[in-house]
């Protein structure tokens, strides 16, 4: 039964194939037996005769028109082989018209691809004709075969020339030779191909039979010969059997199928028409002289220099007057021609006129999108604000508008925005013009999308820095506290600092860059960067710290040194140990010292780690204080001091265990520094043992104990007298009493200091009016006593050089017997 393998328009059916071939022996031998020729032709009819198989045959009462379409295949049921026979659709045949020869040429390229055997069917009255002879199909094909398939194997070619008449056979044969000579030399042959003759790659076989009408009993009779040819062997001079194709039956529908895509995709099989290649000619020729006036119009020349220089108002309607001064000429003279051709043609010809006026249009477009770009960026700043002022009002106020929100929305009018302008610069409805809107609307959202990027980035950054900025003052005034404090677990605090910091700032800019949207990289870079300028602020202000490491030793040993237990101002007394106590205040310098040396903000680092470290680092450095301090001399002009009795360790020249990167003040910088330190600290130190020496002098002032028991021995007689005589005792007492009280007001200790002349010369300046005012002070007292006032008030000295006498202050004078002090009184006298 006869089945379609390719339909009417050229799709493959490769079920049908697997079924015509069920039943031949997957091992052996099959051949493959195809026919091409002229419509209505008798092909059908010939290999139904021959081969026993039941394809259509053209039915005359319906008149002569298209039996076959496509392909169809059918397997013989008379022949001893296997054999798979193929009728192709008749060529050159009215269903498909004259502009449709790619089909017939692809079934006929097909079949000689695949069968073993093509019988070419010809009418004898058409030997020697061009057309008819189907020599140009041949012409076509052999050069297409050479290029797509490269033969290595024979093909037989078996022309049957029908209805023979009185010509020889023997001429009949000569002609069809001498013609496939010539096609042969004619063709185009890839390389390989370019000395082979045509018997080198074709099996040329000849055959006649007579008219199947007039002589039907005897084209029967023929045609049983010629099917008899077929199963003769291959060693027979007439047989007709070619050697199997080696595909074997199983891969014969795959091997067909992708022989069919391979003449598909061949374009060398579809030539057009001749009306069709003139009106192709001609209506090219016409478009080029179109193009080239708009080309070299001046309007065009005007329009690129005004483009260049700015944007072009009403671009469009200039734009299709250009367009029309082509289109209108060549559609005046291509008129006449094949309206498809025509047609493609006018479109090729706007897109060329289109592409001319491209880079107008372009320059054009480029001033609009940069207008457009800048009004969006001066919008999202003026709506947005400042980025860095903008984080500060996003912690007072919840109804801001949003970065990604407002660009989302921004987006659509944007490509409004470039649509209003695209109306306006090109032509409209133009399909020419189609690719370039395409292109440009591409570079305006590229443009868009840059800018935005560019906006984001720059944002979120300034976002991220007022973030940080804002971490960094919380961050620095902690740190500062802990470093001043400078407590034994230091640097403990400091890493518990970055750590809690880091949680509170990571969740802050988290915050702060969520309007932007940012993608889980961007998150954990933003979070990575947060926590390392954090360590940077800790780090820093400890290396600042070090750097100045000595105003903190300074500051740790004032606070040993120069305040009490309670944190009072320290008062010196004759019993405080000041070598004792500037030996403590100098360890608890260089303790801070030992704090500051070197950073353990590692995060390997531990608090049991760090106090071993920094011990180790302690001993090292309190080797330099000397085991003695030395005092001031005292005075009878003797001094004392004393040597260190133990030698001190040997002093290291390198932080063990400290990583360089780590090390902020090495031994050497920590050595000079205790240097310095020392002398600065030494003044404060010999002020000091000062103070205690003049409160010891002021304890054990007045004559010794001896002088007063000798006094009292040998006045025995004396203080009997006196006894006897109590008006005059009482009067002495009272002048002593009078004389103690002046001697008191004047504080002639601290005058005598300054010298004996200033001494004297203050002493007299005082004397009188602070005798003069005590007596006025009693004279108050003894008036107030008559009065009925309970409380009596205070005694107070009159007036001396112009300056009240306060006991209390000057107690406190007498008690400052610093240089300072004695300074401040040189200053009173001498203005006094």
């Amino acid at each position: 039964m006869a089945t379609q393998i390719v339909n009417f328009d050229g799709e493959y059916i490769e079920d049908n194939i697997t079924n015509v071939a069920r039943g031949i022996d997957a091992s052996g031998e099959y051949q493959i037996v195809a026919i091409m020729g002229p419509q209505s032709s008798g092909k059908s009819t010939l290999m139904n005769h021959a081969f026993g198989t039941t394809f259509k045959e053209m039915d005359d009462a319906l008149g002569r028109s298209q039996t076959t379409q496509g392909v169809w295949m059918s397997k013989s049921p008379l022949m001893h082989t296997p054999t798979l026979v193929m009728d192709l659709e008749g060529t050159d045949g009215r269903e498909r018209g004259e502009e449709d020869t790619a089909f017939e040429k692809q079934t006929a390229l097909f079949a000689m691809a695949s069968a073993d055997v093509l019988m070419v069917n010809m009418w004898c009255n058409d030997i020697g004709r061009e057309q008819a002879s189907g020599k140009p199909l041949l012409r076509t094909i052999f050069e297409v075969n050479l290029k797509v398939f490269s033969p290595e194997r024979k093909t037989m070619l078996v022309f049957v020339i029908r209805d023979r008449s009185k010509t020889p056979f023997e001429r009949l044969v000569e002609a069809l030779r001498a013609d496939l000579d010539t096609i042969w030399r004619g063709i185009t042959k890839p390389e390989r191909y370019a000395d082979t003759d045509i018997s080198t790659l074709f099996d040329l076989k000849f055959t006649s039979l007579p008219h199947y009408e007039h002589e039907r009993e005897k084209f029967e009779t023929e045609a049983k010969a010629l099917r008899e040819r077929f199963d003769a062997p291959a060693s027979d001079a007439e047989s007709l059997k070619s050697p199997s194709t080696g595909v074997p039956i199983s891969g014969l529908s795959v091997s067909m199928r992708e022989v069919w895509n391979a003449v598909k995709a061949n374009k060398d099989l579809d030539l057009p028409a001749h009306k069709i290649m003139v009106a192709t000619v001609r209506c090219e020729e016409i478009a080029d002289a179109a193009l080239a006036k708009v080309v070299d119009a001046p309007e065009l020349a005007e329009l690129h220099a005004g483009a260049t220089a700015g944007k072009i108002s009403q671009l469009g309607k200039k734009m299709v007057a250009l367009t029309d001064m082509a289109v209108k000429p060549y559609d005046d003279e291509a008129k006449y021609f094949d309206k498809a051709v025509r047609e493609a043609k006018r479109m090729d010809l706007q897109v060329r006129v289109a592409k001319a006026l491209s880079e107008v249009a372009a320059a054009h477009l480029e001033h609009v999108r940069v207008q457009i770009i800048e009004a969006f960026v001066h919008e999202v700043n003026s709506t947005l604000g400042d980025a860095a002022a903008a984080y500060a009002l996003k912690k007072k106020s919840t109804d801001r508008v949003l970065f990604a929100a407002h660009i989302k929305a921004s987006y659509e009018k944007l490509d409004a925005q470039w649509e209003d302008k695209l109306e306006d610069a090109l032509p409209a409805d133009d399909l020419a013009w189609a690719d370039f809107v395409v292109e440009e609307t591409k570079e305006f959202r590229k443009a868009v999308d840059m800018i935005v990027d560019n906006l984001r980035r720059e944002r979120m950054n300034l976002t991220i820095h007022a973030v940080e900025r804002a971490m960094e003052r919380g961050v620095s005034a902690q740190a500062i506290g802990i470093l001043e404090e400078a407590p034994r677990d230091m640097w403990a605090n400091l890493r518990q600092l970055r750590v809690a910091a880091a949680e509170k700032w990571e969740k802050e800019v988290l915050q702060a860059v969520n309007e932007f949207d940012p993608d889980t990289e961007e998150l954990k870079r933003v979070h990575e960067n947060m926590r390392d300028r954090i360590t940077e602020v800790v780090d820093a202000k400890a290396r600042d710290a070090a750097s100045g490491a000595m105003a903190h030793m300074k500051q740790a040993f004032a606070r040993v040194f120069s305040k009490d237990s309670k944190g009072l101002p320290r008062i010196w007394r004759p019993l405080d140990d000041v070598a004792a106590i500037n030996r403590k205040a100098q360890r608890e310098a260089l303790r801070v010292l030992a704090l500051l040396a070197v950073s353990r903000l590692g995060e390997d680092a531990t608090k049991a780690g760090d106090e071993a470290a920094i011990k180790e680092m302690e001993a090292a450095l309190y080797g330099l204080i000397p085991k003695d301090v030395p005092v001031l001399a005292s005075e009878d002009g003797s001094a004392t001091s004393a040597q260190d009795d133990d030698a001190s360790s040997a002093y290291p020249t390198e932080w063990g265990g400290a990583s360089d990167d780590d090390v902020v003040l090495s031994p050497a910088e920590c050595r000079a520094l205790w240097l310095q330190f020392e002398s600065d600290t030494l003044y404060s130190v010999s002020q000091a043992m000062a103070a205690k020496e003049a409160a010891r002098r002021a304890l054990t002032g007045g004559a010794p104990i001896w002088m007063i028991a000798l006094l009292i021995i040998l006045g025995m007689n004396e203080i009997k007298w006196l006894l006897t005589h109590p008006v005059t005792l009482f009067c002495l007492a009272a002048i002593f009493l009078y004389g103690r009280a002046i001697f008191n007001q004047l504080d002639v200790a601290s005058a005598m200091q300054l010298g004996v002349v200033p001494g004297l010369t203050i002493l007299g300046a005082k004397i009188i009016p602070t005798a003069i005012g005590i007596l006025k002070k009693l004279a108050e007292e003894g008036a107030a006593s008559f009065t009925e006032q309970p409380a009596p008030s205070p005694v107070r000295a009159s007036p001396i050089a112009g300056r009240s006498i306060d006991p209390v202050a000057d107690a406190g004078e007498r008690a400052d017997i610093t240089a300072d002090g004695v300074r401040q009184r040189k200053v009173t006298a001498t203005s006094s």
